[in-house]
């Protein structure tokens, strides 16, 4: 499953602890009001608004400013807040840089792989051109046979790679990016 930067900021709130999620009862372009909610002035204050749905649904902001009267204020919007629009808070424990920061910091330090096998061998030749954007590769797997089972093997040294004529190329390489 993919998710977005907002989608796995959540998640990780979420796995945290804390996270309590409402229905606005209304709102503009600078707050949410939920008169459903309870809690004492400013509690949210530094806290994170994910915007679940409505038309700033995948906005994630820092809630600058809550009242008893379940108003949460935050930076001005282009659409305004609408009563049903759904939404979640973070605690100010987890402040929205810091959960961008830990999603970034795991994307950095997990190697995520994605395959390539859009190339294969042509008859002896052992010099291959890479398809565009295939960059950073990891490994190449050499296939011991032309057809199913293949038998992969490993080949770690791509740069003096010695291509055996008629073989599947699979090339695995690094992406570290998050939409």
């Amino acid at each position: 499953m993919t998710y977005t930067l907002s989608q796995a900021m959540l998640y990780l709130a979420k796995t945290l602890g804390g996270v309590e999620e409402g229905v606005a009862t209304g709102g503009s372009t600078s707050y949410l009001i939920d008169t459903n909610r309870r809690e004492q002035a400013e509690y949210w204050a530094g806290g994170t608004l994910f915007c679940l749905s409505g038309s700033n649904a995948g906005s994630v902001d820092i809630v600058r400013q809550y009242d008893e009267a379940g108003k949460i204020y935050e930076d001005t919007k282009t659409s305004a807040f609408t009563a049903g629009n759904r939404y979640a808070l973070a605690p100010p424990k987890f402040p929205k840089h810091k959960l961008r920061m830990a999603i970034n910091n795991a994307l950095i330090s997990v190697r995520v792989l994605s395959v390539d096998d859009t190339l294969t061998t042509e008859a002896d030749k052992e010099v291959y051109t890479l398809p565009a954007g295939v960059k950073n590769i990891l490994r190449v797997e050499i296939a011991s046979n032309i057809s199913e089972p293949y038998y992969y093997r490993m080949n770690y040294g791509c740069m003096k790679l010695m291509v055996i004529s008629a073989l599947e190329l699979m090339l695995c390489r690094e992406q570290m990016a998050i939409q």
